[in-house]
């Protein structure tokens, strides 16, 4: 993944980029699902970017 894709940079623009690619494949059909697997990737990025932060504050 290039840096402009990368999630931990641009958490944003790499999980559009995943929806519109499950979007292509058929993985996805509905309009509700796209917000729904959109709401929880960029969550998921976030938390994994902020995750080395956190570890270092518990120790």
């Amino acid at each position: 993944m290039s840096d402009t894709t990368s999630p931990f940079v641009f958490p944003e623009k790499a999980t559009h980029e995943v929806v519109l690619e499950l979007i292509r494949a058929g993985k996805i059909s509905y309009a509700s699902d796209a917000s729904d697997v959109f709401t929880h990737m960029l969550n998921h990025y976030r938390a994994e970017r902020d995750r080395p932060q956190q570890e270092d504050k518990a120790s």
